[in-house]
């Protein structure tokens, strides 16, 4: 069934903040592409926007106080505190709710991080008052959609697949300084990607990694792709965690480029997940898309990301967590067997396949407009 043609159909995209690398931000791009290509009037209007975003040349992309309620259909993107949420019941147009998931409070607060989750539980509260405002929901996993559903939302809440984009590589595609700095030595190359964040649980990755490297193989090294909040008790904690193990074999790379984290993805051996809480993570496709097998903690939405491309751990137990990794190290077969049901699971969320859920998602909506 191929979706209607577009109608004379304006179609803005609300959030608080459209971030440069964000899931939420390129969650939204990625949706504004599509609308664009096929035609509809759309633009995207947020309340911070990246320096970044804003030089790519976008000219639909604009401050969120230039709206002026035009549009017919508004899809809001929520995933923390947003004041504007309040509001959005007394604006004109059907809503489509967009969630992405707001991290649970006490995860935050275990580590002294009481402003974030404060941040949170408000943004859960807003949610929860909002919760007759949309006329359809939109999320990327069932455990999204349950956590709606807690919230008391009745309307429809529909899974649609996390629209990721990969082009095809180039030579230019990542850093070829980087990658051959570490490709010399022979190391197996543990690796995480995702902001250094309580809910993350990256003392899990490196005290696992640790077990490995001083248990199982020494020559071994643990790279912790991504940023975080140099003032906040947890970042420093967990930069200095390794220090406090005698491991020097931990790379902290803090932000990347695209294309450094490219060459990151090149470089694994193994990619490590032992997050807590994730509404999806983006980070398990792009693992399964540079063909990096994966070990990953069984929780939230991550074994249903994965899909069975992974090996699962039930338990947060370093022995196994790093027996796990061995085994993939090891065992080619395993690996080769892991990373084609990657390949698989993948084609689960192929551009065009997801693509064609949200405009037949739209076009469906508009039909009632």
């Amino acid at each position: 069934m191929k979706a209607a043609a577009p109608r004379n159909i304006r179609i803005v995209q609300l959030l608080a903040s459209l971030k440069y690398g964000d899931g939420i931000g390129n969650d939204c791009l990625a949706i504004y592409r599509t609308l664009k290509e096929a035609g509809y009037d759309t633009a995207i209007y947020s309340g911070n926007i990246d320096d970044r975003i804003l030089e790519r040349g976008l000219q639909d992309v604009k401050a969120l106080d230039k709206y002026h309620d035009d549009a017919d259909i508004l899809i809001c993107h929520i995933g923390y505190r947003w004041d504007y949420m309040r509001k959005l019941d007394r604006m004109r147009g059907k809503k489509i709710l967009v969630w992405h998931n707001i991290t649970p409070p006490d995860l935050l607060e275990e580590y002294g991080d009481f402003e974030t989750a404060s941040g949170c539980r408000i943004g859960l509260e807003q949610l929860r008052e909002i919760k007759q405002m949309p006329s359809l929901c939109l999320t990327s996993s069932s455990y999204n959609k349950r956590d709606l559903e807690k919230l008391g939302y009745t309307c429809p809440i529909h899974i649609f697949p996390h629209l990721a984009e990969f082009s095809d590589e180039t030579e230019e595609d990542f850093d070829r300084e980087l990658f051959s700095r570490y490709t010399s030595d022979g190391c197996t190359n543990i690796l995480f990607v995702g902001r250094i964040v309580p809910n993350k649980r990256q003392q899990d990755i490196i005290a696992s990694f640790y077990h490995y490297h001083t248990f199982i193989n020494s020559h071994s090294r643990l790279f912790i792709v991504g940023g975080g909040d140099e003032e906040s008790a947890y970042c420093r904690a967990i930069k200095a965690y390794p220090h406090s193990l005698k491991l020097d074999s931990v790379i902290f790379t803090g932000h990347v480029s695209d294309r450094q984290k490219a060459s990151y993805y090149r470089l694994a051996d193994v990619f490590l997940c032992m997050s807590a809480h994730e509404g999806f993570c983006v980070p398990l496709l792009e693992a399964m898309h540079y063909k990096v097998p994966i070990v990953a903690c069984d929780s939230s939405a991550v074994t249903e990301t994965l899909g069975g491309a992974g090996l699962i751990v039930r338990m947060r137990n370093v022995a196994v967590v790093a027996e796990a990794i061995d085994r993939i190290v090891t065992d080619r077969k395993l690996r080769d067997t892991l990373v084609a049901n990657g390949m698989e699971r993948l084609a689960d969320f192929a551009e065009d396949k997801v693509k064609s859920v949200l405009l037949k998602e739209i076009s469906a909506f508009t039909q009632e407009i």
